[in-house]
């Protein structure tokens, strides 16, 4: 078996359950993971992988493949190569004696108990389900759902929970209908609004279930591209296939599409733009008894992630409406150009929306003063939440501040109201004006300081990613240990107080970096209490900054060898239960640091160092994984 086949989940015996899943043949069922593992042999040894791969896909939805080498000789092929499928086959071609260049196939289906530490990992890691339909679109009011765009073509919903989302595949044809191109929709449990909402109709021999999800953003969207995915001449992951999209389309964009604006409130909008997007609407067609109880596990798993309730798992229909027949973009030309401005904040942000906006909305808010229509829509902006009848919140307000108080905030001299856009593969966001620092270029300019605009690049989610995409999570499974989630919670209270005490060492030294305060090569330290020399500078945050180390590396120990009675490291450094519970609250502390859900929405919110007060666990960690994997 290859050195990096430890990914395999491995399989039973049996096959065809009767639900679109694999029995292990043992009488028991293992919702969590759909797939069918093979081991191929007496191939010819100087087949290719895109041979093999060409060939084995015809028989269905082939998602891994590895061919095995020789240990002595890595770029020799032994004839033997090991397939995933999922899901699996329709067929069993297996027993169909298949042919590969003339020659006949010797095919085993691989048994979990033969090896178990290889497939546990993904085993439960994720579910399948094949789905009838999938629309996409927005609400208008709270229980009335619009579809502005759907298809039925070849869908699978999957519950992934190791990267905590769902996602959902769907096949798209161009309008020549000559090939289908497959694409991915991601969503992160964490950007889930509410729970998922599940209507059920149940008839005599068919059960209906539609599900509809809300989000707090639009979607991650992916393009399959298989001539992507090949790791090495020898090895091909469909998972490294999927490059990321802003737009549902295949090829180059039109020089008409060129020239649409990025935000999806415009003229022309169509309800197609793919920034317009915070919700899902799956349909599911069950024969009686099979799937249904597929889809029951799957939400009960989704329960732990708090993404369905386990007493009411289904609940009251939605009302829907076409997207088709409602008004997409509201005239507001009449608008003064700042009032206009935090209107599409609120817009762009989905806290309003075109379609419940009207032209009285828009009169009524074009005849208040500059000073009352800003501080109204700076008040729905500081809400944050959606506003399905705007027109009576904007007459409650204007009620409200009758004569009253729509106060302008002062700007100091050396201080900028500055504007703010960020921009998703998938939309722009406009930001509320706010008050920062002016600066040289700034100053230089100063009868325009109203055109500058900030222009900051996030995810969807709001998240500032790196440019290798997601290798954080090849990093993340490197400090990772079982049993850190006991540990999480108390992590998250500790480094919340450690960044306090940082960030009070930075703010008495005017230091400006936390890299800075860390390493102690300070170059910006700003003192305005008394005059001193860097280089003491440099030595009192040093000494510091070693005290708050210490102070929390003691912290670390403390509980773990209290529950031993261990006094110092030293004496717990040949004990494995010690040593196995102070490595796990290590992944914690690493956890709550760099996983992209702990995060904040800016770069300037994350302090990065705690993790490294322990720094000599979180080594011994990676070096016993790298040390495993090989």
């Amino acid at each position: 078996m290859p050195s990096n086949y430890s990914s395999f989940p491995c399989r039973g015996d049996g096959y065809d359950n009767g639900r679109g899943g694999y029995d292990s043949g043992r009488g028991g069922h293992d919702s969590g993971y759909d797939g069918l593992d093979l081991r191929v042999s007496d191939l010819q040894p100087n087949a290719s992988l895109a041979e093999l791969r060409g060939f084995f896909s015809g028989y269905g939805h082939l998602h891994k493949i590895i061919m095995d080498t020789r240990e002595s000789d890595t770029t020799v092929f032994t004839g033997t190569v090991y397939l995933v499928y999922r899901p699996p086959p329709e067929t069993k071609f297996w027993k169909q004696n298949p042919r590969f260049h003339g020659k006949q196939l010797r095919i085993e289906i691989l048994n979990p108990e033969n090896d178990r530490q290889d497939f546990s990992r993904e085993r439960g890691s994720q579910d399948f389900l094949s789905a009838k339909s999938l629309e996409m679109g927005v609400f208008f009011k709270v229980n009335t759902f619009v579809r502005e765009w759907e298809t039925d073509n070849d869908i699978k919903f999957k519950l992934n929970y190791a990267r905590r989302s769902f996602e959902t595949e769907f096949g798209f044809t161009k309008a020549n209908r000559s090939k289908t191109y497959r694409f991915r929709l991601e969503t992160y449990f964490d950007d889930v609004e509410g729970e998922f909402h599940t209507e059920l109709d149940t008839k005599k021999n068919q059960t209906r279930a539609v599900t509809t999800i809300r989000t707090k953003f639009p979607p991650k969207l992916y393009f399959l591209d298989e001539k992507l995915g090949m790791r090495n001449q020898f090895e091909w992951n469909l998972m490294d296939c999927w490059m990321r999209m802003t737009a549902l389309r295949v090829g180059k964009p039109s020089d008409e599409e060129m020239q649409q604006p990025t935000m999806p409130s415009y003229p022309n909008a169509t309800g197609e733009e793919f920034g317009r997007w915070f919700a899902y609407r799956i349909t599911f067609i069950f024969d009686q008894n099979k799937g249904f109880n597929k889809l029951k596990e799957m939400f009960f798993k989704a329960a732990d992630y708090n993404l369905v309730s386990r007493k009411a798992m289904f609940s009251r229909y939605i009302t829907t409406a076409d997207g088709s027949n409602l008004k997409k973009y509201v005239d507001r030309s009449m608008l003064d150009f700042d009032v206009l401005y935090m209107l599409e904040c609120n817009i762009t942000h989905g806290y309003l929306h075109d379609y419940n906006l009207n032209d009285e909305f828009m009169d009524l808010l074009a005849q208040q003063k500059k000073e009352t229509a800003l501080t109204i829509l700076d008040n729905f902006h500081q809400r944050k939440q959606r506003l399905y009848d705007p027109l009576s919140h904007l007459m409650f307000e204007v009620a409200k501040l009758q004569g009253g108080d729509s106060r302008q905030e002062t700007v100091p001299s050396y201080c900028v109201k500055m504007r703010k856009v960020v921009i998703t593969p998938s939309k722009m966001y406009i930001l509320p004006p706010t008050m920062e620092t002016s600066n040289r270029t700034i100053r230089y300019f100063e009868d325009h300081k109203e055109r500058f605009l900030r222009v900051q690049f996030n995810d969807e989610n709001g998240k500032l990613t790196s440019s290798n995409g997601d290798n954080h999570i090849s990093t993340l499974n490197r400090i990772h240990l079982d049993g850190y989630e006991l540990y999480v919670e108390d992590a998250r209270v500790t480094k919340r107080a450690y960044d306090a005490d940082v960030r009070g060492l930075m703010n008495q030294y005017g230091v400006m970096t936390e890299y800075e305060v860390v390493s102690g090569f300070i170059f910006n330290a700003v003192v305005k209490m008394e005059r001193k020399k860097l280089r003491e500078i440099q030595r009192a945050v040093s000494e510091v900054m070693a005290g708050i180390r210490r102070n929390y590396r003691q912290k670390f120990e403390k509980d773990i060898f209290a529950e031993y009675s261990i006094k110092s490291a030293a004496e717990a450094k040949n004990q494995v239960d010690i040593k196995s519970k102070l490595e796990a609250k290590a992944c914690a502390w690493y956890y709550v640091t760099y996983h992209h859900h702990e995060r904040g929405d800016y770069r300037n919110e994350n302090m990065m160092s705690f993790p490294w007060t322990v720094d000599d666990y979180l080594c011994d960690i990676a070096r016993s994984t790298m040390n495993t994997s090989t």
